[in-house]
Parts: structure tokens; sequence; C-alpha cells
């Protein structure tokens, strides 16, 4: 085991707030990008190596290359045990033998998606296309994969935002050979790499750990499914290049880095399914509001299914787009007087606001496909590189104005609306050379509005008509133009277009939404957006990634079978248990002198692999508290309060109670294969002169933790 292991493991405590009593998604805390203990509990844990006989299931090759087929499926068995019933495999219990037939087969049709082959396995491009063609019919759902490239490469918290938001995450590592240095800067190549599905992320500034359920842990036994299980990965952040350039240069997360390996693993792409968010903007009288309406809400979430945040007062929004992760909104905004546009990053999960950097006259925001976030105004275009450090901006200036504006993933190309002088223009990605210029068909009017969508399935460009309430859907390629006329509706200002070509019109009274029919568009008034209110633009999430054919693929990129994993990752092995750890509260405590009863809660969920720890808050500061703690609950009378626990131990607080009232133990208790199931119960108390009682006692609520998975 990883010396440093033992200590994260404790250091998850800390930062846990009361835990969510739902069952599934657990987000303990959030303070920021550094600081977080994230998890989702219950997700299932198929084993990927599967051989056929004694009337199991095999796989080709014995599954032994099906990492990425057997993550994504666990994905997708826990959302359809989780409100999507429909979403295949379907709702059952995976721990089951009896589904382990049935899990086989779906692998099996999820490797089909994948093209998955026995001697490479899953390439990130077929891995990504076989996730997006297995939500098909699931518009309530998005999906992303980004992969290291450049000066990028996926953080924990970037995954752990995810999970926040509902989402759910295939974390993949590639194992790494040095091959030389750049000063003291090792350059690393990938040979071949693993993917698991992630269940928890724990971040104390320079520490981090993650919990995995790893496809390729499931033992010697390869014709029955191994107890779903936990493998718990040590990791640190290392700057590395893994190329000769310097625009090479990242930080990468090491996966239980020993310096002493010839090869050491770092995460390096993950995939991500994600409730769809459609993100909508108003500036009112009293500040603007920024607002995403979430659906594909998992049950067990808890979250709410929208969510607003207000902006400065003083300002005003003049676009706003989702960040590539799906965890931070990007805003663009301007206070009239007190300097030029800026752009802002919101971050979804704390609410903090980050100012990132100046672009006067700036009117528009888009995100390409390379994570590179573009700024245009009349007459100029800019690429700000944001994971570049700081950002890297390249400016373009251009011959039009900009009435709208896209960006092409499938062409990767930035794509501009000029309406006066009826153009459509087109530039690389990087802004090099001359754009692609074509002028608007004569059957498009020249009253449309100043706003421009583009359909991710076909790259048709869809304008609008105010006055009409028409719809212009133009086929660059080959000059063809639909129009959609949108019934029941006036003053329409925006349109955006989602994966499955369902279309958003933003109007003066709301938001209609249209889906494809037999003939043209239907009305899809049961959408979960259509109740939305009105607002100058509606942006609706879509399934993007970064990866580059030529780039990621080929052997580097090869999945590594189980075999080929030993020594890599030394992560311990957590077998879930039966039952679910539960916390609850009973009893009601016993007011001191200075104000009401203190309150006792859990420091965590009381999952296997972490200590049992309460939280006491509430209390009188000076005070020395002490921990009751055993297996018995009671309710005996006690100096004019109750004694809600019959001691085992009787355990100090370990310093008086602070001027905050707040303080943590932890109890010499952990949850264990042993221990699993068992019950176990707690009260505080202290001392508070003039409380009632002969004592004078201050007492908290009972609490209890059952320990489970």
């Amino acid at each position: 085991m990883s010396p440093i292991r033992p200590c994260l493991l404790a250091l998850a405590a800390p930062l846990a707030a009361a835990p969510s009593a739902l069952a599934d998604f657990v987000t303990l805390a959030w303070i920021d990008s550094d600081n977080f203990n994230v998890q989702v509990t219950e997700i299932p844990d198929l084993d990927q190596v599967r051989m056929s006989g004694g009337g199991s299931f095999g796989l080709p090759g014995n599954g032994t290359t099906y990492c990425v087929p057997t993550s994504a499926m666990n994905i997708m068995a826990y959302a359809a045990t989780h409100g999507f019933p429909s979403l295949k495999p379907g709702n059952a219990d995976w721990q089951l033998q009896s589904q382990y037939l049935p899990a086989g087969l779906a692998l099996l049709q999820m490797g089909q998606f994948m093209n998955t082959n026995t001697t490479g396995g899953t390439g990130p491009s077929d891995a990504f296309e076989g996730v997006k063609s297995w939500l098909y019919g699931h518009p309530e759902f998005v999906a992303s994969s980004y992969v290291a490239g450049n000066n990028y490469a996926p953080a924990l918290e970037d995954m752990a935002g995810v999970m926040l938001g509902g989402g759910l995450v295939m974390a993949c590592y590639g194992r790494y050979t040095v091959e030389g240095y750049f000063g003291s800067i090792p350059i690393i190549q990938r040979d071949g790499g693993h993917c698991t599905t992630l269940s928890r992320a724990v971040s104390a500034g320079n520490a981090k750990l993650a919990w995995v359920r790893d496809p390729a842990s499931g033992g010697s036994d390869a014709f029955s499914q191994s107890t779903f299980a936990n493998r718990t990965l040590a990791l640190e952040e290392k700057a590395v290049m893994t190329g000769n350039s310097i625009t090479q240069l990242k930080v990468m997360t090491a996966v239980d880095y020993d310096a002493e390996k010839t090869k050491n693993a770092y995460f390096d792409s993950y995939i991500s399914l994600r409730p769809k968010a459609g993100l909508s903007f108003v500036n009112t009288p009293n500040g603007p509001l920024l607002k995403l309406a979430l659906a594909g809400l998992l049950q067990g979430y808890g979250g709410p299914d929208t969510k607003t945040f207000g902006w400065d007062l003083a300002s005003t929004v003049l676009d706003a787009v989702m960040g590539p992760d799906g965890n931070h909104v990007y805003v663009l905004s301007e206070t009239p007087g007190a300097g030029p546009a800026s752009v802002s990053s919101l971050e979804l999960a704390s609410s903090k606001v980050t100012p990132l950097l100046e672009v006067p006259g700036a009117q528009r925001l888009f995100f390409g496909r390379d994570r590179s976030l573009y700024a245009a105004q009349d007459g100029l275009l800019q690429r700000i590189q944001m994971d570049d450090e700081p950002p890297t901006v390249t400016s373009k200036p251009i011959p039009y104005p900009v009435d709208g504006l896209v960006f092409d993933d499938k062409v990767d190309e930035v794509v501009m609306l000029a309406v006066g002088p009826r153009r459509i223009v087109r530039y690389p990605f990087h802004l090099d050379g001359l754009p692609a210029v074509t002028s608007l068909p004569a059957s498009i009017p020249s009253t449309i509005e100043p706003e421009l969508a583009l359909s991710p399935s076909d790259g048709r460009l869809w304008m609008i008509e105010s006055a009409s309430s028409k719809l212009f859907a133009f086929d660059a390629a080959t000059g063809a133009v639909e129009t959609v006329e949108v019934a029941g509706v006036s003053g329409a200002t925006a349109v955006d277009v989602d994966d499955q070509g369902n279309l958003f019109v933003t109007h003066k009274n709301g938001l209609a939404v249209l889906r494809p029919a037999e003939s043209g568009y239907e009305a899809w008034p049961l959408s979960p957006w259509s109740t939305e209110p009105g607002a100058p633009r509606f942006r609706i999430d879509r399934s993007r990634t970064n990866i580059d054919p030529l780039v990621h693929s080929g052997p580097a990129w090869r999945n590594l079978t189980p075999d080929s994993l030993v020594g890599l990752v030394d992560g311990e092995t957590i077998e879930d248990c039966a039952g679910a750890a539960e916390v609850e509260a009973y009893g009601s405590g016993k007011a001191g002198a200075s104000g009401p009863a203190p309150i006792l809660a859990a420091k965590e969920v009381p999952v296997q692999g972490t200590e049992l720890g309460v939280t006491l808050s509430g209390a009188t500061p000076g005070s020395l508290a002490f921990l009751l703690v055993g297996a018995t609950p009671l309710a005996l009378p006690f100096d004019e309060g109750t004694m809600l626990v019959l001691p085992d131990l009787i355990l100090p607080f370990p310093e008086l109670v602070p001027a905050t009232g707040t303080q943590s133990l932890s109890a010499p208790l952990s949850g264990t294969p042993e221990t699993c199931g068992a019950s176990f119960y707690f009260q505080a108390m202290y001392r508070d002169p003039g409380a009632p009682g002969y004592l004078e006692s201050a007492q908290t609520n009972g609490l209890r933790l059952t320990i489970g998975s």
C-alpha cells in the first residue's frame, strides 16, 4: 500500500459536511476546486473478464480488453436503476448472479457499439461514439469526452464537478514511460491504458484520493460476478511534457506514483454522462440573473432541477456559455463607466465568480471543440485558449460585423453570421488563413435576427425571423433552405438545436420546443424545458469532445489487459457489503445555560474504508466536551435530560470548544467488511455552568451510524 494512503483516507473526514439523507448521490463537501469530498454510492462494478463455460457467457478474448465497455456499462446500469429503466441494460440488481448473463450480453453489445477488439480494445473516439449511440432516444442526457493534449489534461476537480452536478464519470489512465527530460520536467510517452468508473473524489489541497470501480479487479473467477468493490487510488499532480514541444507542457494527475517505477499511471481522459442543461440569462432592474434548467436528474441526486445565480448589480450580461466540462458558466459582461467588457467564470458547485480577462468590445462567446473560448465583435474575432496558464489570446481582424457566433465540431471551424452583408463566414479553429465566405440564399429574408445556431447532427445553420416567427435551416453544402413555422409564437428572438435535432425557440412569452417529426417538426409540450420563461437567448447543452483522431489513436491508446496492470497501481480494494450506509439523528438533546441544545452530526457517510466521526456544533465555547460511544441506544433520564447511548467508550474531544462552537472527533472505529451492517451510537455532553440539573450538563441529540456500502 502507498504510505500516504492511510493519511488520505483520514483527511476525507475533515472536509465533510452533514451528509445527504439520500442513499446514492452523497455530496459531502465542496469548498473550492482544491478542497472537496464527493461520492456516488452503489454504482455497479461489473467484471470485464468473462469466460465461456459452465453455463456462463464469455466475451471475445475473455474480455481482457473490455475495460471501456464495462466502465461505460456501470454508468448506464446505474442510470437505468435510478429513474431511467428504459435505458439499457435496464433496471436490475446487477450484483446478483442471476443477472450475470444479461450483463454479459449488454457488455457484448456495448463492445459492438464501440468497435472493441481483442487486440487493442477500444480507442477514445470509438468509445465516445459508442456512448452517444447507446444514449439514442434519451435526449435528457449529454455525454462529454476529454483527452489530454497540448497544455490540457483532465484534473480530478473536473471529474468531481461532474459528479457534484448529478453526472457519472468514466475515469481512464494511461501507462507512461519517461523518455527524457526538459530541464527537470520529465518527457513521458503513453504505452496503453485502462478505464474505470469513478465513485469518489477527495481533495485537500495537494493531497488527493479517488475511489474507482475497476472492471479488472474481479478476482480469479471468470465465470461469475465478483462482489462489487472500490479500489482506492492515491493521486499526485505532476508537471510533465507529453512531447518535445513546450506546447505539450501540462499538469497531469499521477495515480499511485512511485519514482522508482519504470512506468507510472496518469489520468489522461474521461467520459461523462450528465443531465442536459439549458442556460439562459436576463438583465433585470435588480441585476442580471443566470439560470440553468436541468433534465435527466438521476434518482438520489437530490439537487434542484433549476439553479439561479445572481450577478453584479451594476453590470450587464452580454452573453453566457457552458464550459466544456459542464462545471462552469463563462459570462461576458460589462459595467458602464467601469472599463471594457470582460469574461468571468462561475463555478456552479460553489457559485464562486473568478474574473479571467478583459475583451474590449466583445459581444458574443462560444466554446470550440478544443476547449478554446471564442469572443467576437464587429471587425475582430479572438481565440482564448483557456487551458493555458495564463490564457493565450489570438486575435483575428475580420471584415464583417458579427451577428451570430457558433462552432462546427465536425470540421473544427468558427462560424459567424453577418446579417447586413448576408454572409456566412468560416474560419479554421486556429484562425490562420483566409475565411470561407458563403452568401445567404434569397429565400432567407434580410429581416432575420442577429442570432445563429448550428445543428450538431447535420451541420445545418439555423436562423430566425422575429416578425413571422419563421425558422430557416441553411445547408451551406447544397444551398438548400428549409422553412419551419413556429405556431402560436410571437416575438421570437433566438433559436438553438440539440444533439437530437430538437429546436429551442426563445420568444417574448417563454420558450417553444419543437422536435423532428415524420414531416417537418412538431411541438414538444412535455419537454423538460417547455415551461422556461422568456429570455434573450437560451443555449442547450450538447455532447462534445476534444478527441483528435490523428493523435488519440494507435498502439499508445490500446487497452491493457488485467495482467499488464499488475504493479502499475497498488490501490487497496474495499468490497461492498449488504445494505446501505445510514445516518440517523434521534432524541432531542438538552439545552445548556447559554442557548439551545447542541447538535451532533456525522462528519461523513459511514461507508467502508472511512473512519466513523462526528461534528459537534452549537456548543458553548471554552467547554470540554465528551463523546459517548456504544453499540446500544438508550432513553435513560439523566441530569434532567436523556442519556441516549449505553457507553462502551467515553472519549474527550481533543481541545476545548473553540469560539465557533464547532469541533470534530473521530472514534477508533472504521468501516470494514467485518463491521458491515453494524450500527454504532453517539452522544456528546459537556458541563455548561447554570444549565439545569445537578451536573449542569448540556447534551446533544443521539446519532446512529450504520456501516454499509
